[in-house]
């Protein structure tokens, strides 16, 4: 996805093919919704109380939030701050402002 960041995905329904039982154990709960362990119950348990739960919801949803406005926000920084190197290097700023988004005039006052 050339964003430096590592995606796992995941085929829960081949959990009998993981090695690692507690791998194993999450997966097949993923899978098929069933608690075969003690473990496994009372995660589905926390799962549904939070589920259940307005307030939790609304926390979840807030903190989701929260992370894509922090997200937005570091990438913006990131691109001023390409911008500022390549202005420096002596790149055009139409080139840079092509590439980055930002104005040529942003790109002057960085």
């Amino acid at each position: 996805m050339n964003d430096l960041c590592y995606k796992n995905f995941y085929i829960f329904n081949k959990y009998a093919n993981i090695k690692d039982e507690a791998t194993r154990e999450y997966m097949q709960y993923f899978a098929t919704k069933k608690c075969e362990s003690k473990k496994m119950e009372r995660i589905h348990e926390l799962v549904e109380k939070y589920r259940k739960d307005p307030a939790a919801k609304k926390a979840y949803m807030t903190l989701e939030q929260e992370l894509n406005i922090r997200e937005k926000r570091t990438r913006a920084e990131e691109r001023k701050i390409l911008a500022k190197g390549f202005r420096d290097a002596g790149i055009s700023l139409e080139v840079i402002a092509q590439q980055t988004g930002l104005s040529p005039e942003e790109i002057k006052a960085l």
